[in-house]
């Protein structure tokens, strides 16, 4: 193993080499590598606890009870750890989903549509927001709410949600009117995951005016008893109380 180790240029560093019983909890780089590779039982708990905490009130604290924190960027980078330690096969996933994968979607639905800093458009096309964006950019005097040049740029006033790797698995969002019908299905059902629910602004769904639209549509009327008669001439569809933008 040592020649190995040294053939692909590296060195063992002795002082920090230890051997470790088969059956004790095997630590490397603070990660489990017994029998598949892990986050320590307590670093998953200190997560849960964290984000507990942040649905409840809003803040959260790493190792200090009296200096909370509200930014998501340092939970968000523990949960992405745990979430990519923790991968399964995607068919072990379907047959029980890990903890990870639920607590996860909770905060990314927490992030991305309860605790907003801004308006959050979503759109039924990956491409979309490139043309929303070069829309707004160029027609920003006439539609200063939306995005308004500041020292040469466009500071946007609204924000687009980007399909992802990380969206499509987590969340079960890559575009299309069939995961815009789960979100509109599940929404308000999801909302009650949190106590605190600071909701300061909408989430607007753009939605094609093609033959996709209709489904989304009849999934509208089915659930919250709007009309469909208009759809025309109507620009909105209001169907959760989330803000007074």
């Amino acid at each position: 193993m040592k020649k190995q180790i040294e053939n692909a240029g590296f060195k063992v560093n002795h002082s920090k080499t230890r051997m470790q019983w088969r059956g004790s909890r095997q630590v490397t780089t603070g990660l489990i590598v017994n029998k598949k590779v892990n986050v320590k039982s307590e670093y998953y708990r200190t997560a849960r606890v964290m984000c507990h905490k942040l649905f409840s009130t809003g803040e959260y604290y790493i190792s200090d009870p009296d200096l909370p924190i509200a930014n998501l960027n340092r939970i968000e980078g523990i949960l992405n750890h745990v979430y990519y330690t923790k991968q399964m096969s995607e068919e072990d996933k379907k047959k029980s989903p890990p903890g990870i994968q639920k607590l996860y979607r909770e905060f990314l639905f927490y992030k991305h549509f309860v605790s907003l800093e801004k308006p959050m458009v979503l759109t039924e096309g990956k491409t979309d927001p490139i043309y929303l964006r070069a829309a707004i950019r160029n027609l920003s005097n006439d539609y200063q709410q939306l995005g308004a040049f500041d020292g040469g740029k466009v500071s946007f006033k609204v924000k687009f949600l980007k399909y992802s790797n990380m969206t499509k698995k987590v969340l079960d969002l890559k575009g299309g009117e069939g995961n815009l019908n789960k979100l509109i299905q599940s929404y308000e059902k999801d909302l009650k995951n949190f106590q605190f629910k600071p909701l300061r602004h909408p989430v607007i769904i753009l939605i094609d005016n093609d033959d996709g639209a209709k489904s989304i549509i009849r999934i509208v009327k089915s659930k919250f008893g709007i009309g469909i008669s208009n759809e025309t001439t109507k620009p909105f569809y209001h169907l959760a109380t989330t803000s007074t933008w």
